[in-house]
């Protein structure tokens, strides 16, 4: 089933739109084509990552290659159709047209429901942009708050754990950090016990639905994790990337050859379970890919998560 298109791309200029099922590519059989596209490098751990990325690659190809495809649109319709790659110029996030720029961005739906977006952890200004986003939920008195992570590549924990002590009184053990980096240098793994850390309930997180899919990783995955943990629901299409392990710096090996970014901590629940890597965020609630859904081109997963919350 195709999820999306690129406006850039030859498929946007074809009959082919969300929802489309193709059925056989150069008269193979769609799944045994599918089957062996290989697996891509920068896939996550978990089965549904893998297939996620492995399916944006399914027509990548030189510039001039021929793709003959069958496919059944959304409403019922055959039809058969010759895509020819071309030369990719400006790839882009397929939100950034729906979304206002900048790290954090906030506003409230139709329905008296707010939406906050988080796009990174890496920005110095998340903590205060979190904190101006609250504010004008408490302003506005709205009765459930959604937390947009779909598209958040990861950053520093820290500025996740800041987030939820808007949602506690008190600090709450979340489990331990095992790191092979031995900085004490007494031969084995430092570990450092974790809390997520209470600045003062605000608001009830009982009713708070954080939004999650494959493109979130790492700390973006904490986040999601430490809000489920508190008591919100977590929704989307797929898990979480599955990214859970902290990478240390760059790091120089004899001749000159240097690793960056070495996995070198995990992360464990209070029972000593390493959490996300391999899994990613597990949700509470499923939102299943359908063809009428993705064809209407409305955001299914932020109308499931806004009616879970207007049903409570």
């Amino acid at each position: 089933m195709v999820i999306d298109t690129y406006s850039i791309s030859p498929a946007a200029e074809s009959y082919i739109v969300p929802g489309t099922v193709i059925t056989t590519v150069n008269g193979e059989d769609a799944i045994d084509y599918f089957d062996h596209i290989p697996r891509s490098i920068y896939s996550g751990g978990h089965e549904a990552q893998d297939i996620w990325f492995r399916g944006g690659l399914a027509f990548r190809a030189e510039p001039g290659t021929t793709f003959d495809l069958s496919y059944v649109l959304p409403d019922g319709t055959l039809g058969k159709e010759t895509l020819t790659t071309d030369e990719v110029t400006n790839v882009y996030d397929r939100f950034d047209e729906q979304q206002p720029g900048g790290p954090v961005y906030y506003d409230i739906l139709p329905s008296g429901i707010g939406l906050i977006g988080i796009r990174n952890f890496t920005s110095s200004l998340v903590d205060n942009l979190w904190d101006e986003a609250m504010q004008f939920m408490l302003d506005n008195k709205v009765d459930g708050i959604i937390v947009d992570l779909r598209n958040n590549g990861g950053g520093f924990s820290s500025l996740t754990n800041y987030m939820l002590g808007a949602f506690l009184d008190n600090d709450v053990y979340s489990g331990r950090e095992v790191s092979a980096v031995d900085e004490d240098g007494d031969g084995i793994a430092d570990i450092q016990d974790e809390y997520y850390f209470a600045r003062g309930a605000v608001f009830d997180v009982h009713d708070v639905a954080v939004m999650v899919g494959p493109d979130c990783f790492s700390a973006c995955e904490f986040a999601a994790l430490g809000f489920q943990d508190i008591g919100a629901t977590v929704i989307g299409h797929l898990p979480s990337g599955g990214a859970g392990g902290g990478v240390g710096a760059s790091y120089l090996l004899p001749g000159n050859t240097r690793i960056y970014g070495m996995a070198v901590v995990r992360q464990e629940d209070p029972d000593g379970n390493v959490v996300i890597e391999g899994t990613g965020v597990e949700l509470d609630m499923q939102v299943p890919f359908t063809a009428n859904g993705l064809a209407s081109g409305d955001d299914i997963v932020l109308r499931a998560a806004e009616e879970y919350l207007l049903n409570k």
